[in-house]
C-alpha cells in the first residue's frame, strides 16, 4: 500500500471511530431503520437482506424482528426492521497503532475461542472494534448505555 493509499485509508477509517461516535454514516443502533440503511447503501446484496458491500468496506446489520410484545424482539423494544447493531469490515484493514484512539476509553477482552483476537469496547458510546496482531479487522456499533431504557 503506497503512502497516498495509506493516508486515504486512514482518513476513511478515522470516521469510523471519532469521539462521540454513536453512529456511522447516519446509522445509529436502535434509532435507524432498514429504510435509512438502504437509503445510504442501496438494497442489501444477500439472502438475509442484511449485508451491504462497497469498494471500501462490507457492512453486516442485525435488524429487530419486533417489539418486546413479540416473540422475536432481539431484546429491544423497537419496531421491526430497526437496526439493533452493525459491523463494518474495512477492506483495507488499518493497524491499531496507526489509529489515534484513547485506549483508556475501551474495555479490552480476548476472544475465548480465538486466542490473540481482542475486542475493544466502549459501552458508553456504543462502539467497538476487533484486533488481531495490531490489525483492526472490524468496527462494530451497538446500543449505547444511554439507550438501555429501550431494553426489554
Amino acid at each position: 500500500m503506497g503512502t497516498s493509499s495509506t493516508f486515504i485509508t486512514l482518513a476513511l477509517l478515522s470516521t469510523l471511530i471519532h469521539v462521540g461516535a454513536d453512529s456511522w454514516r447516519g446509522i445509529k443502533p436502535l434509532h435507524s431503520s432498514r429504510t435509512d440503511v438502504e437509503r445510504i447503501f442501496g438494497a442489501a446484496g444477500s439472502e438475509c437482506k442484511c449485508t451491504y458491500d462497497s469498494e471500501e468496506f462490507n457492512v453486516f446489520v442485525v435488524y429487530s424482528s419486533g417489539t418486546c410484545n413479540s416473540a422475536e424482539s432481539n431484546g429491544w423494544n423497537v419496531p421491526p426492521d430497526t437496526v439493533i447493531r452493525f459491523t463494518v469490515y474495512p477492506k483495507n484493514r488499518p493497524k491499531l497503532s496507526a489509529l489515534k484512539i484513547d485506549k483508556r476509553k475501551y474495555k479490552v477482552t480476548e476472544d475465548q475461542e480465538l486466542p490473540g483476537v481482542f475486542y475493544y469496547i466502549n459501552e458508553e458510546e456504543g462502539i467497538g472494534f476487533s484486533v488481531e496482531n495490531d490489525v483492526v479487522n472490524s468496527f462494530f456499533y451497538i446500543p449505547s448505555i444511554k439507550d438501555n431504557k429501550m431494553h426489554c
